[in-house]
């Protein structure tokens, strides 16, 4: 999110913080980010990897609220411990989005990490 520096603090441009003040789920409307724990079964499905299918849902929601208050979706990013989950998270995302828009980043830790 881009800022502004003013008196050594780090502010949110204007529309990044009214975007941020529609967004009811975030604890701190000073702060995009948030961590969210969800209790679901954790599951193989075929694979050494795992994924947690209600872990799954909610950041589907997530992205549905995002977008509907008008955040871009190169401003979001998923973070996932699985890569089994970030799979089939892009999976879902591209049955929201048309072929002509890209979907938010979904990764695991070590993809965002540069």
């Amino acid at each position: 999110m881009p800022v502004l520096h003013h008196r050594s603090e780090i502010l949110p441009l204007t529309r990044d913080y009214v975007l941020l003040k529609k967004l009811r789920f975030l604890v701190n409307d000073q702060t995009p980010l948030m961590f969210h724990g969800i209790i679901g079964r954790s599951q193989h499905s075929g694979s050494p990897s795992w994924c947690n299918v209600e872990e799954i849902c909610q950041c589907i929601q997530y992205v549905k609220d995002l977008k509907q208050v008008g955040v871009k979706n190169k401003d979001i990013g998923i973070i996932s411990l699985y890569r089994k989950q970030v799979d089939i998270l892009k999976l879902e995302l591209q049955k929201i989005y048309s072929s002509e828009e890209e979907p938010p980043k979904v990764a695991t830790i070590h993809e965002f990490q540069g």
